[in-house]
């Protein structure tokens, strides 16, 4: 799925006077799409604490601008431009109560393993398992929307480890299996 940024969102981050996670009028490629039944009304703790009521349910994992970070976002703020996902991506329940479609690959804790690469004792990022994960699972994307993907320097002496043997280690079965 491909959606356009077309309306500016309301909350742009704490402290920050201009938007410099998302550009207007660029095309971001999804990574899941989550939703909320109905049941409530659902809200967004921002940075800086406040709360923000959410009037739509619909969110979409994409890659900010100013850090290429996973975030999600309001569909309210998009307009689709091409609806297709790939047949491997599947639907799960979340822990906080959404309802989300994405690749398989990104299902489980795989977003806890991934926010552990920025644990560091210098402050720095570091490559783990589930960044490269997250780097197949852009490229197939990538693939599948007929999209370019910029080859990713590998990090010296890091064993890449593939979208599959991430999921065997983890012991997450494929669809087709």
């Amino acid at each position: 799925m491909i959606v356009k940024y077309k309306r500016a969102r309301e909350n742009k981050g704490f402290g920050k006077e201009k938007d410099t996670c998302l550009t207007l009028e660029k095309d971001y490629l999804v990574l899941g799409i989550a939703f909320m039944p109905l049941q409530g009304s659902p809200i967004r703790i921002n940075d800086d604490g406040s709360i923000t009521p959410l009037d739509n349910c619909m969110l979409v994992r994409i890659l900010s601008d100013d850090d290429s970070y996973p975030i999600m976002e309001e569909l309210k703020y998009f307009d689709i431009i091409n609806d297709r996902i790939p047949e491997n991506w599947t639907f799960r329940l979340t822990i906080n109560g959404y309802h989300e479609i994405a690749p398989q690959a990104l299902g489980g804790n795989f977003w806890e393993e991934y926010e552990d690469r920025f644990v560091d004792d210098n402050g720095d990022r570091e490559e783990n398992e589930a960044t490269e994960v997250l780097d197949d699972v852009l490229r197939i994307l990538h693939q599948f929307h007929d999209w370019k993907y910029p080859p990713k320097k590998k990090q010296e002496g890091y064993k890449h480890v593939s979208v599959d043997q991430y999921l065997w280690k983890n012991n997450v079965k494929r669809e087709s299996d």
